[in-house]
């Protein structure tokens, strides 16, 4: 692990049996772009933060079951969208999220960050622009151009049934979604330029 892997303070923690640090530096790292994420998909900050709050628990458990198949930001990831389209299936989407664990937490993960995301007139275009799309096209393009993140890390997010740790699926499944997310680029140029 090079030395400029940011991830690798939190993975020595971890190695170390240091979970709650580990947890601590995981979301002292991703956090802020967690919850702007979060808050961006929810399209309302209430929710995008109890959303961030749910994910964190989610989180801080499951950080000494981590296999170490995909970096911890695409893990995080992963939690952070399969939260949001937990909730954003649910019947009644204006229902609180269960925060009974949140008091729990140690200081840094129950931290607020502030939302990134639609801080530009163009960002604000944009989320505008794809508040119509189905979630996971939501999802897919706030991962690649909000978050600039790599189609094979993309992929193992947005798993779409498809094995992750299958090398071959995995890339047949990244080449599928970088397609679907040029037709959805073209969408948006349409829009822009009708």
């Amino acid at each position: 692990m090079s030395h400029d892997d940011p991830e690798a303070p939190v993975l020595a923690l971890l190695d170390d049996g240091q979970q709650e640090a580990a947890a601590s530096a995981l979301l002292e790292l991703y956090g802020g772009e967690l919850s702007s994420y979060l808050i961006g998909v929810a399209r309302n900050p209430d929710v995008g933060q109890d959303l961030y709050q749910e994910t964190c628990v989610k989180i801080w458990r499951g950080l000494a079951r981590f296999q170490r198949n995909s970096s911890l930001r695409t893990w995080c990831y992963a939690i952070a969208r399969n939260n949001w389209l937990s909730w954003a299936r649910r019947p009644s989407r204006t229902e609180r999220l269960n925060t009974e664990d949140h008091a729990r937490l140690p200081g840094a993960l129950s931290r607020t960050a502030t939302q990134q995301w639609r801080k530009t007139e163009v960002k604000q275009w944009l989320w505008d622009a794809i508040a119509d799309f189905p979630e996971d096209d939501q999802s897919l393009v706030m991962l690649r151009l909000g978050r600039e993140m790599r189609w094979t890390d993309i992929a193992r997010i947005i798993t779409d049934g498809v094995d992750p740790d299958d090398p071959k699926a995995l890339k047949r499944h990244a080449a599928a979604l970088r397609k679907r997310y040029q037709r959805l680029k073209d969408k948006l140029r349409e829009q822009l330029d009708p």
